[in-house]
């Protein structure tokens, strides 16, 4: 991103030396709130789209560090006054951004028009606030939740973070993740115990036919050209010898099926033996299995799949304008999740990924009631001052007590 960053820095830098050499009298250097809203221009981005796909553990780690720092967010007993004229200050910077984007897609022009729908909301709900509310934040949210779309909620959680640096910063410490170490796969597993896995990670796999011609229209391949992933469609190009694998729904009922026609006794290595072809589903089951954000819940190379989605969720972790990021919050934006049920499992989708089953798995009702006492008073200052920003970070999602 930084090489990114330069590259777009020394565009402009080019364009105003241009600029003086064509009319050394008269050129003058770009006005900087022009400049500041030039983006990259990095193509389609669509290499970027297998990468959540290929890396659940550093996935699990963003997300879980989103989570962690809202729920730390809730369980804030009041607000003082500068903290909450902050806010308001953001939540109406943001909504007057919004009202500047244009895009040519009917669908995500749809979407902007109710996110500034919300953002009227949201400034109308700011000013109601006031510091003698008891847990402003939580109630601010459970509000949003059952009132704004997906993008206005998500935009709510950037902002609500933005005035909390102390709360929020250190928890980029835990967005990391160790992916050079290889997993190897525990052989010793039973077939039975295998399933119950893919039935406990893998449950909205049975809503979907991967045998119908739209449940697999694309194919995920790597063009010879310029060695980068492209989606082409199925049954228009001969494609599938080269389709890479990037389909873990799909991949995971198909081991589903193998493992059910198995004893469920044997292990999984003698399983492995005789189906090689269902390895990597193996090795990619043992590892999500741990993380509660790991894994992309939904048919990745269906007829209406949405690259773009997938782009949008990483964009805004990087603070992309292209995804719909609130441009004054400064922690992940719109990517988390979807409309969360009373239950745990809980829809997510990317920024309002357009794939509208992404599912993960804590509620973010619960992740507040679940941090040791940390929604109590005389609990908050000890989470936060003695557990740390990462306590936790070993265990489900890496969550914080």
């Amino acid at each position: 991103m930084l090489a990114v960053w330069l590259i777009r820095t020394f565009s402009v830098d080019l364009a105003e030396h241009m600029a003086r050499v064509a009319a050394p009298t008269t050129a003058v250097r770009l006005d900087p709130e022009i400049r500041r809203k030039l983006g990259v221009g990095n193509s389609t981005g669509l290499g970027m789209a297998p990468f959540l796909i290929n890396h659940p553990r550093l996935i699990n780690s963003w997300i879980a560090a989103r989570e962690t720092a809202l729920a730390r967010l809730r369980a804030i007993g009041t607000a003082d006054d500068s903290t909450i004229q902050q806010f308001r200050l953001l939540a109406r910077r943001a909504a007057k951004n919004a009202d500047e984007w244009q895009v040519a897609d009917e669908r995500q022009m749809a979407k902007i028009e109710r996110l500034r729908d919300d953002f009227t909301w949201i400034v109308a709900r700011a000013d109601e606030l006031d510091t003698a509310d008891a847990m402003p934040w939580d109630s601010f949210y459970r509000e949003a939740e059952a009132t704004l779309s997906l993008e206005g909620q998500e935009a709510l959680v950037s902002l609500m973070m933005e005035p909390y640096g102390e709360i929020v910063d250190p928890l980029a410490a835990c967005m990391h993740a160790d992916e050079e170490l290889a997993h190897r796969i525990d052989g010793k597993a039973t077939v039975a115990d295998t399933i119950a896995a893919i039935d406990a990670q893998y449950d909205w796999t049975g809503s979907i036919d991967f045998e119908a011609a739209d449940a697999q229209a694309r194919v995920w391949y790597v063009s010879e050209e310029k060695l980068e992933p492209r989606l082409g469609e199925r049954f228009e190009e001969p494609l599938e010898p080269y389709e890479q694998p990037l389909s873990p729904g799909r991949d995971a009922a198909r081991m589903r099926r193998d493992l059910a026609a198995f004893d469920g006794k044997a292990s999984l290595g003698a399983f492995l033996l005789q189906h090689p072809e269902h390895r990597h589903m193996a090795r990619r089951l043992q590892q999500v299995s741990r993380l509660a954000y790991g894994e992309i819940r939904d048919n990745t190379i269906a007829a209406e799949m949405l690259p773009i989605d997938l782009l949008r969720c990483k964009l805004s972790f990087f603070g992309r304008r292209g995804s719909t990021r609130v441009p004054t919050a400064g922690f992940g934006s719109p990517c988390t999740r979807a409309p969360r049920s009373r239950t745990n499992s809980a829809r997510w989708t990317p920024t309002t990924c357009s794939i509208p089953s992404w599912r993960t798995v804590p509620h973010r009702n619960e992740l507040v009631a679940r941090r040791d006492g940390c929604t109590r008073a005389e609990g908050r200052a000890r989470c936060r001052n003695e557990l740390g920003p990462c306590r936790g970070n070993g265990g489900i999602g890496g969550l914080a007590p």
